[in-house]
């Protein structure tokens, strides 16, 4: 017996804007740079929160993933902001040491994914918008890469993802930000010529 199909229509993500309200109405440092990480890292929810501070290169924005899906390994990278806010978060924290988790609940221990969904939750409340999943995070940052030109191999590194396949699907968003586009810009839209 066959399965049914399943659509591979992908879901938007968070939009910018409401991911960056979120950012803006943090009660903590830590809680922001959780956000923009997300954000502007494209991680995995677990992938974040392994993440060490020996892990992150402070000078050069770039973030060690040691171990990915699949156990696989690979670099990802922080723009300016996100940079400034996670060496301003580290400031804060004082004294860390290199195997020191990089995003610590209250008592110190790591935080767990229950406390990531906790600050999306508050975040976005706090923010009035609708309450977004840590992977809407991740699907923000790949279509913000590819409406900004990104090229589907680099994004599949940069996301860990072993072929372009699950990439594709993407693409369909992008498309249709394509059409819309020509659909209001293009040389004989709308009775031109």
């Amino acid at each position: 017996v066959r399965g049914p199909k399943v659509s591979k229509e992908p879901l938007p993500g968070v939009s910018l804007e409401n991911a960056f309200r979120m950012v803006k109405v943090c009660r903590s440092r830590r809680d922001r740079v959780a956000l923009i990480m997300l954000l502007d890292g494209g991680f995995r929810a677990a992938e974040l929160l392994a993440l060490n501070v020996g892990d992150c290169d402070l000078v050069g924005g770039g973030v060690y993933i040691r171990h990915g899906k699949g156990n696989k390994s690979r670099s990802v990278f922080l723009g300016k902001m996100a940079l400034r806010e996670l060496r301003a978060y580290l400031r804060e924290r004082g004294a860390v040491k290199p195997d020191d988790p990089l995003l610590p609940s209250k008592n110190g221990a790591r935080l767990g994914y229950g406390g990531l969904v906790h600050i999306l939750k508050s975040s976005a409340k706090e923010a009035g918008v609708p309450v977004p999943g840590a992977h809407d995070f991740r699907r923000a940052f790949a279509l913000a890469f590819l409406r900004a030109g990104g090229d589907l191999v680099t994004l599949s590194r940069l996301m860990g993802h072993s072929s372009l396949e699950v990439l594709k699907t993407y693409l369909a968003i992008v498309d249709r930000d394509l059409a819309r586009g020509y659909a209001q810009f293009g040389p004989t839209v709308g009775g031109r010529r």
